[in-house]
């Protein structure tokens, strides 16, 4: 007899408005099945990129929420950025961290706890990828140390009076928009560490922050997509936008 209480879900992480690259996944209860895989060729503004292949960070992301082995493994690629990240703002466990951008699996939230001891929140705009966060976080044993919630970067919401230090995901969009938010919000002093792409892929992503590499102290990657992490300390008096003159 069918089993009429299966949830199937098809969608596609690639492939769509674009010729190649194609990514389509059935999902079945949690179990995922991946139909076809492709790449493409890169365009005139990907100098010294051979291929371009789908982003694979949702399935992998799904697997390690589930998977201890696979979590470790993936986490790896995170821990020389947080390592450097942690080190150019100075945290340590008398900081509250906002990470905006946690997605289903929180790496950097995870990795900012376990390395200063900081209590950290991490938000995210998707409310579909709360759950599995919650439940890795969960399973972790940091319930009491990590809270993800869903909300929108550049909510006006956000008590920013309670944070020293604001990380921004790489993902994070639009981040001209998010970032001008929580530069205004957020009370002088507050580190805000934002980071940015491998210079190769610096057109598909904000350039605004490309003004902040000229006056800011910044950490270098070694990551796949991570190119360097910025800081920036808000003055007492000064706002970033009429200081440096970068348009929102």
């Amino acid at each position: 007899m069918q089993n009429t209480q299966d949830r199937v879900k098809i969608f596609a992480l690639g492939g769509l408005d674009e010729v190649g690259n194609n990514l389509y996944v059935v999902d079945v209860n949690d179990r995922m099945f991946i139909l076809d895989a492709g790449m493409k060729h890169p365009g005139e503004e990907l100098l010294g990129v051979d291929a371009v292949i789908p982003d694979f960070t949702y399935l992998i992301e799904n697997k390690a929420v589930k998977a201890g082995f696979i979590y470790r493994m993936a986490s790896k690629y995170y821990e020389q950025a947080i390592e450097s990240e942690v080190t150019l703002a100075d945290i340590d466990e008398k900081d509250h961290v906002l990470c905006i951008g946690g997605g289903i699996c929180p790496f950097s939230a995870i990795l900012i706890h376990q390395m200063t001891g900081a209590f950290v929140t991490v938000i995210d705009n998707n409310i579909k990828c709360l759950p599995k966060a919650k439940k890795l976080v969960k399973r972790l044993g940091l319930a009491e140390k990590i809270r993800v919630l869903y909300q929108e970067g550049d909510s006006s919401t956000i008590d920013f009076s309670q944070y020293t230090v604001v990380h921004l995901a790489l993902q994070v969009s639009p981040m001209e928009q998010v970032m001008l938010a929580v530069e205004k919000n957020m009370q002088p002093g507050t580190k805000l560490l934002i980071r940015r792409p491998k210079k190769q892929l610096s057109s598909i992503y904000s350039s605004l922050t490309e003004k902040l590499l000229s006056f800011c102290p910044y950490a270098c990657h070694k990551g796949r997509n991570m190119g360097s992490t910025v800081l920036y300390i808000k003055p007492e008096t000064k706002a970033l936008v009429k200081e440096y003159g970068l348009v929102a």
